[in-house]
Order: C-alpha cells, then structure tokens, then sequence
C-alpha cells in the first residue's frame, strides 16, 4: 500500500512522493497521522536546511515532526499493550514519545 509524504530536497524546495507504508518492527507502532503543525524549526528547515544534518547525505529530510493521529499496527509487544484504533495518540520531540489520551480530541 502507498501514501504520500514532503520531503526537503534542498532549502526552499519541497517534493511530493509516493511511498510504501512502512510495516512496524518488533519494537515499533504505525500511525495514521491525521495533523501535523508546522513550528519555527520547521520553518527554519525550510529555509536554511536543517539544524542538525543527518549523517547519510542521502537520507530523505521530512519537515513537521508534531503530529497528532491514530495507532493503526504494531509490533508484537506493541499490540498486546495497544487498542489500535481506539485512542488518538500524539507525538512530541520524536515518534519515539507517544501519549495515549484515551480517544479524546487533541
């Protein structure tokens, strides 16, 4: 299965691309992203080029990294803990922090 996502070809320039949907590792959940916002380090990357260079130089660059939306897969210790699909969940920092907040609106 397909979706789409933004990448950071060079300062300035956004591109539009298709991509397969990642299955989830062991250790890891898939969500749904339903919201992204958009802040001044995203805006910053935009511009100039992001704060910290990523070691490959050939390592796509996403911009919008405060998202909100819903678990849909996960690894297997992840879905026995996980509702998938019964709760918005939302991110900070890294997708490595996730909140659960019980389904209510963010």
């Amino acid at each position: 299965m397909k979706n789409s996502k933004a990448i950071l070809q060079v300062p300035g320039t956004m591109k539009i691309i298709s991509a397969e949907i990642p299955v989830p590792k062991e250790d890891e959940v898939l969500i749904k992203v339903e919201y992204v916002g958009i802040c001044g380090s995203d805006v910053h990357g935009f511009e100039s080029g992001p704060f910290i260079p990523p070691k490959d130089p050939n390592q796509e660059i996403g911009l919008g990294h405060e998202c909100a939306g819903t678990v849909v897969a996960g690894g297997k210790p992840c879905a026995q803990s996980l509702n998938r699909g019964s709760g918005k969940y939302r991110t900070w920092r890294s997708l490595r922090s996730l909140s659960l907040l019980s389904g209510r609106q963010i």
